[in-house]
């Protein structure tokens, strides 16, 4: 029994020392890893991208982060600042997921310039990028057989122009020369269960690592629009048989910050949502199309001008989500933000037109102004749930959130021109005499605990005097 108890004393040690090792090296290297232009290391950062069916969502997610780099640039006065610099963690599941791995894909770290796990494109570059590509990604494969035995031909777009476009931009780049940790699910029908790629997960194991551009195509998997896709790790101990992520984990910040909690080699000083501050990306919002006011044949043969059922689906478990993560930061509502479109964003009839016809640069810039400046939307916490518009738009919570939290956490807020707070709508900012009636509130609040205290001891005195006089 002794030696037993001894064996499992030196085992502990052992672990122990090499937990303290693992924890050491891990902040050597995420110390070297990328420049921090801002050196605000209070909270750990995450940004979460959704996703989306197809273009539509993909343009709104783009417009968001376009803009996001540009204010991170304007603010801090350096124009090579990239998304990544100024966030510990980015996850994206279906398009989000493709913009996830765009802004976190590095060159070697051996490259020899000076510029060690430098993220390869920006924002702009990210958006531009699929912007051109989009007609090649999402080029029709037409059914023979379908006009044989269907009343309207069936077709697909192609998983081998998909597949081409996004070798061609990432090459051979794997999860484990990511800039920054990566997350980004999909669906395995292998074992009927989500999949989450991670650049954590890849660093522990090769059978873990996966090449980037296979992770994009898994994650684009999305029924009905693309195959199954089949992928193998480095080392060929895991398989997958991949669909779009979006079905199951359309809004990724609940994975994020699930690891980001329970990850403590990665976020070792992590212990709550107090110290997390999560930016999330919505995909447009309110089941239109951001893109075109016809609907898109991916689903079915015969065009739609409602909500397919898929997107009900996807809709509903990011806003689940959403309404999740509103609950558990209530205690910390700085910081939590999600940026969501709330329905505004359909295009009238005469403008619709093919896919590729809408991802010009002037529509990108069109569909960013409409994003920025429509009320966001909040979700209100607690009860009955439920949401309401705000009094402020996408793009003044977005600047707020860069100004006040992201870069210089406790400064003024930003006065919004005409901005006042609407009815049953709460302003994220206290003005200073709400400040100073918070804080006496507070102090009158400990100086009543201190006096019933107080109290409480007398009268504890007064019964033990009480009880020596009996005795």
């Amino acid at each position: 029994m002794a030696e037993k108890m001894e064996l499992t004393k030196l085992t502990l040690q052992i672990f122990s020392m090499l937990e303290r090792q693992w924890l050491v090296d891990d902040a050597r290297h995420a110390s070297d890893e990328a420049r921090q232009p801002q050196q605000h290391r209070g909270k750990t950062r995450v940004l979460c991208i959704d996703g989306g069916c197809g273009p539509s969502a993909l343009a709104a997610s783009l417009a968001s982060l376009v803009r996001l780099e540009e204010l991170l640039q304007s603010v801090t006065g350096d124009p090579a600042a990239r998304v990544p610099d100024f966030f510990d963690l980015v996850a994206g599941t279906g398009t989000g997921g493709v913009l996830a791995v765009l802004l976190t894909a590095a060159e070697p770290a051996d490259a020899g310039d000076g510029a060690k796990r430098r993220p390869i494109f920006s924002a702009r570059d990210a958006a531009e990028l699929l912007r051109v590509k989009i007609a090649e990604m999402y080029r029709r494969s037409w059914s023979r057989l379908g006009g044989v035995f269907r009343r309207r031909p069936k077709w697909r777009f192609s998983g081998k122009s998909l597949e081409g476009a996004l070798r061609t931009a990432l090459g051979d780049r794997t999860l484990r020369n990511a800039a920054k940790p990566l997350l980004v699910p999909c669906y395995d029908l292998l074992s009927a269960a989500p999949f989450v790629f991670s650049r954590a997960g890849a660093a522990e194991s090769p059978a873990l690592d996966f090449e980037l551009w296979k992770v994009c195509r898994a994650t684009l998997a999305t029924p009905g629009l693309f195959t199954p896709f089949p992928l193998q790790s480095l080392d060929g101990a895991t398989a997958c048989l991949a669909v779009d992520g979006g079905l199951v984990m359309s809004n990724p910040a609940s994975a994020a910050v699930t690891h980001v909690l329970h990850n403590k080699a990665g976020f070792p000083f992590v212990g709550g949502v107090e110290d997390l501050l999560v930016l999330s990306l919505g995909s447009g919002g309110g089941g239109g199309n951001v893109v075109g006011g016809r609907r898109r044949r991916w689903f079915d043969s015969r065009p739609r001008r409602g909500v397919t059922e898929v997107e009900i689906a996807m809709g509903g478990i990011a806003d689940a989500v959403d309404q999740i993560l509103s609950n558990a930061f209530c205690c910390n509502p700085e910081g939590y933000l999600r940026i969501q479109g709330n329905g505004s964003l359909r295009t009238p009839p005469e403008e619709e037109g093919e896919v590729e016809a809408h991802l010009t640069a002037e529509c990108l810039r069109r569909i960013g102004e409409k994003v920025m400046g429509e009320k966001a939307v909040e979700t209100l916490p607690l009860g009955p749930g439920g949401k309401r518009l705000s009094a402020q738009t996408n793009g003044e919570r977005m600047e707020e959130f860069v100004r006040r939290r992201l870069l210089f956490p406790g400064t003024a807020p930003v006065v919004v021109a005409g901005g006042q707070p609407g009815r049953g709508i709460r302003t994220p900012a206290l003005h200073p005499q709400s400040c100073a009636a918070a804080t006496m509130h507070d102090l009158s609040s400990k100086q009543n605990v201190t006096a019933r205290r107080k109290r409480s001891d007398e009268g504890k005195n007064r019964a033990d005097r009480h009880v020596l006089t009996l005795s």
